[in-house]
Order: structure tokens, then sequence, then C-alpha cells
């Protein structure tokens, strides 16, 4: 997925250059700067000892963007638990600014293996977040495959390598090597706490976004 780029300044009658506007739904799809995308391993490292990593962003992230693009007064969450108690309903509301009118999105996820209730609904936070367009091309980020050598760590400060369309507007920073090896005092590949046990259960739905 190529996620769409502003079009090149225009002039005005003075010769200015003039910033074409960019509608609010290119602004909510836009891409995050690299310190927002994090990495988790997904399954279990193979015979090989490599691991595929996928990209996330937080529910904090997603929450800042709404607040950047619309403001937070425009827009509203709801998260109602699922028939039976399997999971969580997420209603993310916005109000356009131009109209006035109040749209929604929202989607499902299952009880998180970690932390059940408060995983699961930040699962479904960001489910419906992807249906405004947030973080929506982070699904169609290349396969990366990290070489843990043994270990059960990421390299310490690990950075998602990304593709340029990828990268968000401005952000320079440094890309490391995807294939770094992990050493003990490295953060875990499972995103808890150093020292902490792996979760065997974790899901896509759990690690992308």
């Amino acid at each position: 997925m190529a996620v769409s780029k502003k079009e090149p300044a225009k002039e005005n009658i003075s010769g200015e250059a003039v910033q074409p506007e960019v509608s609010i739904w290119d602004r909510l799809a836009a891409p995050f700067p690299r310190s927002e995308i994090q990495g988790r391993v997904q399954g279990k490292p193979g015979r090989t000892g490599k691991a595929q990593v996928v990209a996330y962003i937080d529910a904090r992230t997603v929450m800042k963007r709404l607040d950047d693009v619309i403001g937070p007064q425009n827009w509203k969450d709801e998260v109602r638990l699922m028939e039976g108690g399997a999971g969580f309903i997420s209603r993310i509301s916005l109000r356009i600014p131009d109209s006035g009118e109040w749209i929604y999105r929202e989607d499902v996820a299952d009880l998180s293996s970690i932390e059940a209730l408060k995983g699961g609904a930040s699962d479904a936070f960001k489910r419906a977040a992807v249906k405004l367009g947030i973080g929506r091309y982070l699904y169609d980020l290349p396969t990366v495959w990290v070489d843990l050598n043994g270990s059960n760590y990421l390299p310490r400060g690990f950075v998602y390598p990304l593709p340029d369309w990828a990268v968000a507007e401005g952000d320079t920073s440094v890309i490391p090597a995807s294939g770094e090896t992990a050493s003990a005092e490295d953060q875990p590949v499972w995103g808890g706490a150093p020292g902490s046990a792996p979760n065997k259960n974790a899901s896509a739905s759990e690690d992308l976004l």
C-alpha cells in the first residue's frame, strides 16, 4: 500500500508557494514517526533461530493522532463487552469539522492473553481506528525476520525497518540493521519487562496495531 504523499506546492498570483490542503482522512492515515513504531515477535522462532517481527502502535499513539488531526473535542470512543463476555466491541466517533456531522467506525477483539480486559479493549479500539485509516498501512509492510541467535530478546533500541513509502514526512532518523544479534541485556521480543516470560499465545491481532 502506497501512502498518499502531499501534492507539490503551487504558487499564488504573487508567486508565493501555497501548500495544497490535506484532507483529515489523509492526515489520519499518514505514516507515524519511526519512534512510534514498535516491533514484536509473531509466534516462536523457527529452527533457524529467526523470528518474524511485526510492527505495531499502541492505543495512546492512536489517541494522539486523533487529538492532533481533529482535536480532542471532536472524537469520542465507547467500549462494550460482547455478549457472553468473549471480547469487546469498540466504537470511535468523529465529528467532521466542516459539517458538524458525527460518524463512527467500530470493530471487535477477543480478550487478550496479556491483561485480558485492558488488552482486549485496547485491541478493539485500535482495530476500530484502522477503519478510520489510522495505522492501516502497517498491515502492508514487508515481512521482517530477525535472527535472535538463541536469545529471546530483540536488540536494545531496535527500530522496525521501514520502506520509504512508510516513513513519516520529515522523519530523518537512521534505520538500524534488521538482523542485529540480541544480547541478554536487550529488551524482550514479546514486549514485556526484562526477565519476564514470553507470551506463547500471542496472536496477530495483539501484535499488529
